[in-house]
């Protein structure tokens, strides 16, 4: 629900810009509306650098922080500032240890590739059967309208429990690929491009706030930024080359049915591979096994070849402790006849007995 109130700011400014948009030309020309609007939007930019506050010392605890080193007399000037450890960037491992993200990535780009055909298309479509210029420009507004309040209650069903956001974000992309098929040829009436576009609006507004909400639920709270950033990235990927696709198509049949037909198949084509889900979690779990058994395949080789290492150097203490026992009994052997003739030395001058008694006495 937070989330679709967040996303319904958009909405708000879609219903509100048409009007203005035709209002500006009429006025000050093409020239002059975009010069005003592209003023207007240079204060995002303004907006986007207050919603990022630095945080305070007291906010944040010291071991997060790395203090430089500096010189004697810079150190009490900067004894309170902090340096923040940098990031580590953008993990692109996801690709290769999460299959479902990389299917989620697929469809989101076939979602955006079809999401501004119908915003591009429609105005010039009514116009194309007959509508005035300031009634068509209404068409965008009552898509924001009713987006708005797609936005806003389409967490209804998902906190009572009644549908989980990844079914119901499924089912809200199959029902919009199925009705802009069906308004290809069907939409040749004012009437039927307004129903049109409240159907739309409302679908669109469903399945625009659950685009992350799905993310996260695919991948881990660690990889959520990088998540965010590739969804985002291809998101708008498809947004630069589906409508130039879109016009194409219209210069070369001359008319707006193609465009929303293949609309229609691209939605069809992302909720398609959106529903392998439980496929791609089966694959991936049996990856994860296969990824755990190599693992411990490589356990086992290391510890053997730890084993072996082990089992040669206790090999080289022994030979060395055989070599310096060798090398002990040469050296102790001089000793030995050493001290038999320093026996021999001393018996010669006995004051007691003959020299042969003593040497019998030995043997004894």
């Amino acid at each position: 629900m937070a989330n679709g109130i967040a996303f319904a700011g958009a909405s708000i400014g879609v219903v509100i810009f048409p009007p203005v948009c035709h209002y500006l030309v009429e006025h000050l020309g093409w020239r002059g509306a975009l010069f005003l609007i592209g003023g207007l939007n240079m204060n995002l930019c303004v907006m986007a650098a207050l919603m990022r506050q630095p945080p305070l010392r007291k906010d944040l605890p010291d071991h997060l922080f790395i203090q430089p080193k500096q010189k004697k007399g810079k150190a009490k000037k900067n004894a309170k500032r902090k340096i923040r450890p940098q990031s580590k960037g953008m993990e692109c491992s996801i690709w290769k240890t999460n299959l479902l993200f990389s299917t989620y990535v697929i469809a989101i780009f076939f979602l955006g590739f079809s999401t501004f055909t119908p915003l591009v298309h429609l105005v010039p479509r009514a116009v194309y059967q007959g509508a005035p210029h300031g009634q068509a420009a209404w068409i965008v507004s009552v898509i924001g309208l009713t987006g708005f309040i797609g936005r806003i209650t389409h967490g209804i069903p998902i906190s009572r429990g009644w549908v989980t956001p990844y079914k119901l974000f499924v089912i809200t992309i199959y029902m919009i690929g199925f009705i802009t098929i069906a308004f290809g040829p069907m939409g040749t009436s004012y009437i039927r491009i307004i129903i049109y576009a409240v159907l739309y609006g409302i679908l669109s507004g469903f399945y625009n706030p659950m685009t992350m909400v799905v993310m996260k639920t695919i991948v881990k709270d660690t990889q959520l930024p990088t998540g965010m950033g590739i969804t985002l990235l291809v998101y708008g990927f498809g947004h630069l080359v589906g409508a130039p696709v879109a016009g194409r198509l219209y210069d070369k049949t001359g008319d707006y049915s193609a465009s929303f037909i293949v609309a229609g198949i691209t939605y069809l084509i992302a909720a398609f591979l959106l529903s392998f889900r439980n496929l791609c979690l089966k694959c991936q779990a049996g990856r994860d096994a296969e990824a755990e058994k190599q693992k411990q395949r490589l356990e086992r080789k290391e510890r053997r070849r730890l084993e072996r290492q082990q089992k040669a150097a206790q090999e080289n203490e022994h030979k060395e402790f055989n070599l310096l026992a060798t090398l002990n009994n040469q050296y102790n052997t001089p000793q030995v006849t050493s001290t038999v003739v320093h026996l021999d030395n001393d018996y010669k001058v006995g004051e007691r007995g003959s020299y042969q008694d003593s040497l019998d006495d030995t043997n004894v």
